[in-house]
């Protein structure tokens, strides 16, 4: 996998005025076209997941780093 600027262990915030939740990416991998993604998992409830393709993450309209 190419290096990303997206790490295991980073969080997330996700952008807007309601619903605002934080992610801790858990683990990163390609999928079958080579593109990057990320296995999210809820900070405050975890047991809820998401995978997201990374560049998803590193749109700022609708994350933004934590910290």
């Amino acid at each position: 996998m190419a290096e990303m600027p997206i790490k295991v262990g980073q969080r997330f915030r996700t952008r807007g005025q309601y619903d605002v939740r934080v992610w801790e990416v858990e683990a990163l991998f390609e999928d079958t076209e080579r593109l990057p993604h990320a296995r999210l998992c809820q900070v405050d409830r975890p047991n809820e997941f998401r995978t997201l393709a990374c560049e998803v993450l590193l749109d700022s309209a609708r994350f933004s780093p934590v910290g």
